[in-house]
C-alpha cells in the first residue's frame, strides 16, 4: 500500500464505491443480495449446516452429514466451501445469520480482489490510470457481477489468485517461495474444483515471468528454474491434502455420469466462441476490449508471445475448457481463473493508449475480423462492434485532446453497462418473505423435535427446491433430501429409478421432498410439513397459517431388523409397483430369498382414452398420445369408484424430447410434476419415464396439467393398493432404537432386540468408510436394497455402534501434516536467504 499515492486511493473508493451502488440498485430494500437459483438453495445453505454442525460436535474436521440426504460424506460437499477459510470465519460469528455473512463475505471478497489487482498493477509501474480502468473491469466483470449473488464459489478464490500473482514474483525475483506456497494452499481450501485452473494461471504466469527476466533461454536453466519455481505449489497442495484426497475419494465413488456427448472433433477443431470471453457471466465475462488488448500483445519479445498464444488457446480451442471442467463437458466457466491474467494483458494495452502507442491500421481490422468471427456463434454480435466503436472513439478522442477524463468516461461505460445487465434479470431473493417463511417452518420444526425425543426424519414439503438442504439451525432435524453437485449416487439411483419419486427439476442431482408414501414410509419420515391435503397414513398434529404437520407412526424406524429377505434376482422379476411394496417388507441381498411375501398391488384398469379425450389430444395407430400445445393445458378424470381412496400408481414413457429452443417438458398429476430436460441441457435429467404415486386422502379424481409443448405418451401402465395392505409393515421388524444423546457428529449409537436371525438395515446411504461393531464386535457391512447400509445379525439383544471416516481422510492428515511442515522449512529457509 505504501506505493498508492491520493489519487490510487481515490481511483478505488471509486471503484468500490461504483461496485456497492450497482448492488444497491439491483437488491435496493426489498431484496437479499443473494439470487434464489443456487445461492439461496445450496451456497447460503449448505454453510450454514457446516457451522450448525461445528456449534453441535465443536469438531472443525467432520467427516459425516447425518442430517442430509439420509446421512452423506461430508466431502461431499466440499465445492460450496467445506474447510474454506473464509466460510471458517463465520464460526467466530455465531450472532450474524449466516445469509448475511455469506453476502459480506462474497462482496468483500470480490472488493479485496480488486484492490488487490490495483496494487500488483501498481507495483509493474502501470499509471493510476491504467490501474483504475483495468480493477474497474475486472470486478465489473458479468462473472464476478452474477456471481456475487448466484454461485458465489466460482469467484470467492480470486484473492488467492492475485496473492499467488504476487508469490510468483516474490519467488522468481527474490528466490522466497513462501507466499507462493500460501497463495496456494489458500486458493485449494477455498476452493478444489476452481484451484486446477488457479494453479495453471500461476504456472502460466511463472513461465511469462521467466521468459522476461532471462536473455537467453536454455532447457537446463528452464527445467532448473522450474523444479525450484514448483517446489512451493506442491508444499502448498500438500497441505491442502485434508480437502483434496477425501474429496477425490468423494468424487471417484459419487460422481454423476455426464450426459453430454463431445465428439474428438468438437475437442480439437479451432473455435472462437464470445461466450468464452466476453459479456457471459459463465466465462471470462470481459467486455470486446480484450481482443485488440491480446492483438496488441503480440510482439516480438517471447515472453508476451508466450502470454498472448497461451490465453488466446484457452479460448479457441475447446480442449482446454474441456480438460479444466474435469472432462464432464465444455464449459467456459473452467476459464474464470484466468480472469487475472486476462485483466493484465487488458492493462498493458490500457497503458499503450495513455502513451499513444496504439497501432490504428493493424489492430482495427483485425479486431473487426476476430469480431465477426466470435459474433458468429453469439446472439451479442452487435454488441461487441457497438463496443469495440466506443473503445476505439475513446482513443480516438483522447488522442485528439489529449484529456484522460475522456479515455476513463469511454472506457467505463461499457463494463459498468454489461455488470448491471448480466445481473438485473436475476431473480433474488425477496427479504420480508424468506424471513417470514423460514420462521413459519422453523417453528414447526422446533415444535416436533421439542416434544419427539425418537430418532426419525422430518419432510419438508414447502418451498421444497430451495429447502432441500436446510436444517434451520435445527441438529436434530433430519431429512432425506439433498442438493448437491456430488451426492452418493446409489442413494440418487434409488431415490429415483428404484422407489421411482417423480424428478421436478431440471437437475437429476436435486432430490427432493415428494409426496411418494412407499419412500417416505421406507426413509423413516414420521413427519410431514405440507400446506396440501394429507397422505394415507398421515394424521393432522397441528395447523397454523395454512401449514400443517402430519404424523405417521407407522413409517419404518431408520434402522430394523427382519428375517424376511429378497435376492436381487427374484426382485428385479417384479413389476416396479411390485417392487416398491416389496422394499417395504423386505431388504432385498445377494443371498437367497426368505419370505413369503406376495405383493398386494394390483394392475388398475384406468381408460387412458376417456383420461385423454380431448381435442387437443390425439391417439395415434400405435396407441399413444400426441399433444402440440401453444399453451397450457388442463384435463380432469373423475375415477371409477373402485380406485377411489387407494394408493394409484401410473406410469408412462416420454417418447419425445424437445430442443433447448422449444424448452422442458413438464406434466403434473395431483400436485406431483414429472419434467423432462430439452436434448442438449448439460445436466439433462434423463428423466424419460414419469412415475407419479398419488396417495394423498380422500383421492376421487385425477387432475393432470400439460406445460406448454410438444408430447408423444406411450406405454401407460397403472397400478392400485389399498394403504390398509401397507400400513403394519412396522409390526414385522425389530427396531433398532437410536440412543440420540449419544448419536452425534460422525458416530450412530443404539441397541436392537432381534427375534430372528437375519438382517440388519439402514436407510443411510451405503458407502465405503463406516465401521460397524455390534457388540463390540466389528462385522461386515454389505450393500442392500441397492442403495443402503446392511449387516447380518444372530437373534437376541445387541448394542450396535457405527462410526464413519470419509475415504483417504487418514492418509490427508498425515501428508497435510508433512505439507505444514515443509511450509515452516519454507518460511525459515526464506529467511535465511534474506539474511
Amino acid at each position: 500500500m505504501k506505493s498508492l499515492n491520493k489519487k490510487d486511493i481515490l481511483y478505488i473508493w471509486i471503484i468500490v464505491l461504483l461496485f456497492l451502488g450497482m448492488i444497491f440498485l439491483l437488491s435496493n430494500a426489498m431484496y437479499l443480495y443473494g439470487s434464489q437459483v443456487d445461492w439461496y438453495a445450496q451456497h447460503m445453505t449448505i454453510p450454514d449446516y457446516f457451522r450448525t454442525l461445528f456449534y453441535n460436535t465443536h469438531d472443525l474436521l467432520p467427516d459425516f452429514a447425518f442430517n442430509i440426504g439420509s446421512g452423506q460424506n461430508i466431502y461431499n460437499f466440499s465445492y460450496y466451501g467445506f474447510l474454506s477459510p473464509i466460510i471458517l470465519i463465520s464460526y467466530l460469528m455465531p450472532f450474524v445469520s449466516m445469509k448475511t455473512y455469506m453476502i459480506a463475505s462474497t462482496v468483500i471478497t470480490a472488493i479485496i480482489s480488486s484492490i488487490m489487482l490495483y496494487i500488483f498493477l501498481k507495483k509493474k509501474n502501470y499509471s493510476s490510470e491504467t490501474c483504475f480502468i483495468t480493477s474497474l473491469m475486472f470486478i465489473m466483470s458479468s462473472c464476478i457481477a452474477l456471481h456475487s449473488h448466484r454461485h458465489i464459489m466460482f469467484i470467492t478464490y480470486l484473492p488467492f489468485i492475485i496473492l499467488g500473482l504476487f508469490g510468483v514474483d516474490k519467488k522468481l525475483d527474490n528466490n522466497k517461495g513462501w507466499l507462493l506456497a500460501l497463495s496456494v494452499f489458500l486458493l485449494i481450501m477455498t476452493n478444489y474444483y476452481y484451484s486446477i485452473g488457479g494453479i495453471a494461471a500461476l504456472v502460466v504466469y511463472g513461465v511469462f515471468r521467466y521468459l522476461q527476466n532471462t536473455k537467453k533461454v536454455t532447457v537446463k536453466d528452464f527445467f532448473k528454474t522450474g523444479f525450484s519455481f514448483l517446489i512451493p505449489i506442491i508444499i502448498g497442495i500438500l497441505s491442502a491434502s485434508i480437502i483434496i484426497l477425501p474429496t477425490f475419494a468423494s468424487l471417484l465413488y459419487n460422481r454423476a455420469e455426464s450426459n453430454v456427448t463431445i465428439s474428438l472433433k468438437d475437442l480439437l477443431l479451432p473455435n472462437i466462441n464470445a461466450t468464452y470471453i466476453v459479456y457471459n457471466p459463465y466465462g471470462v465475462g470481459l467486455t470486446a476490449i480484450i481482443f485488440p488488448a491480446i492483438i496488441a500483445f503480440f510482439k516480438k519479445n517471447k515472453a508476451n508471445l508466450f502470454l498472448a498464444i497461451t490465453l488466446s488457446l484457452l479460448i479457441v480451442f475447446p480442449i482446454f475448457n474441456y480438460v479444466l471442467n474435469g472432462t464432464m463437458y465444455i464449459d467456459s466457466k473452467s476459464l474464470i481463473p484466468f480472469l487475472p491474467l486476462y485483466s493484465f494483458i487488458i492493462a498493458n494495452f490500457i497503458e499503450e493508449i495513455i502513451h499513444q502507442k496504439v497501432n490504428y491500421k493493424i489492430l482495427i481490422p483485425i479486431s473487426i475480423v476476430i469480431g465477426i468471427i466470435s459474433g458468429l456463434n453469439d446472439v451479442r454480435f452487435f454488441v461487441i462492434f457497438g463496443d469495440l466503436i466506443i473503445l476505439f472513439l475513446g482513443i480516438f478522442l483522447y488522442q485528439k485532446y489529449d484529456k484522460k477524463i475522456i479515455l476513463l468516461i469511454l472506457l467505463s461505460i461499457t463494463p459498468i453497462i454489461q455488470s448491471f445487465a448480466s445481473s438485473y434479470t436475476d431473480e433474488f431473493v425477496l427479504k420480508f418473505t424468506v424471513k417470514q417463511a423460514e420462521n413459519e417452518i422453523k417453528d414447526r420444526i422446533d415444535y416436533i423435535t421439542d416434544n419427539d425425543k425418537t430418532f426419525y426424519r422430518i419432510s419438508n414439503d414447502n418451498d421444497v427446491s430451495e429447502n432441500t438442504n436446510r436444517i434451520y439451525q435445527n441438529i436434530n432435524y433430519y431429512n432425506s433430501t439433498i442438493y448437491s453437485s456430488i451426492s452418493n449416487q446409489k442413494y440418487n439411483k434409488f431415490y429415483f429409478d428404484i422407489i421411482n419419486n417423480n424428478i421436478s427439476s431440471r437437475n437429476r442431482g436435486l432430490t427432493i421432498t415428494t409426496g411418494n408414501l412407499f419412500s417416505l414410509m421406507l426413509t423413516n419420515n414420521k413427519y410431514v410439513i405440507s400446506r396440501n391435503k394429507p397422505l394415507q397414513g398421515y394424521e393432522l398434529v397441528k395447523t397454523d397459517d395454512g401449514i400443517n404437520i402430519y404424523k405417521n407412526d407407522q413409517v419404518l424406524p431408520l434402522g430394523f431388523a427382519t428375517n424376511n429377505t429378497m435376492n436381487i434376482d427374484d426382485f428385479n422379476s417384479l413389476n416396479f409397483a411390485e417392487q416398491m411394496e416389496a422394499l417395504l417388507n423386505v431388504i432385498v441381498t445377494d443371498n437367497k430369498s426368505s419370505n413369503n411375501f406376495k405383493p398386494s398391488v394390483k394392475k388398475a384398469n384406468i381408460d387412458f382414452d376417456e383420461v385423454f379425450k380431448n381435442e387437443k389430444i390425439t391417439k395415434e395407430k400405435d396407441n399413444t398420445y400426441t399433444l402440440k400445445l401453444s399453451d397450457s393445458l388442463k384435463v380432469t378424470y373423475p375415477l371409477p369408484e373402485e380406485y377411489q381412496n387407494k394408493i394409484l400408481i401410473i406410469r408412462f414413457k416420454m417418447n419425445h424430447e424437445q430442443s433447448c429452443s422449444e424448452g422442458d417438458q413438464s406434466i403434473t398429476i395431483n400436485n406431483i410434476k414429472n419434467k423432462l430436460t430439452c436434448k442438449s441441457w448439460k445436466y439433462h435429467n434423463g428423466n424419460r419415464i414419469f412415475d407419479f404415486v398419488l396417495a394423498e386422502q380422500d383421492l376421487t379424481k385425477l387432475t393432470i396439467s400439460f406445460q406448454e409443448g410438444e408430447f408423444n405418451i406411450g406405454d401407460l401402465e397403472a397400478y392400485v393398493l389399498d394403504y390398509q395392505d401397507i400400513s403394519n409393515v412396522k409390526s414385522n421388524i425389530d427396531e433398532l432404537v437410536i440412543d440420540k444423546d449419544k448419536t452425534k457428529g460422525d458416530q450412530i449409537i443404539g441397541n436392537i432386540d432381534v427375534k430372528e436371525d437375519g438382517y440388519l438395515m439402514l436407510t443411510i446411504p451405503y458407502d465405503e468408510g463406516f465401521t460397524i461393531n455390534v457388540d463390540d464386535q466389528k462385522v461386515d457391512y454389505e450393500l442392500v436394497d441397492q442403495a443402503f447400509i446392511g449387516f447380518k445379525i444372530s437373534k437376541g439383544q445387541h448394542n450396535i455402534k457405527i462410526n464413519y471416516t470419509a475415504p483417504m481422510k487418514d492418509i490427508s492428515l498425515i501428508i497435510s501434516s508433512i505439507g505444514i511442515v515443509a511450509f515452516i522449512i519454507l518460511i525459515i529457509v526464506d529467511k535465511k536467504r534474506a539474511k
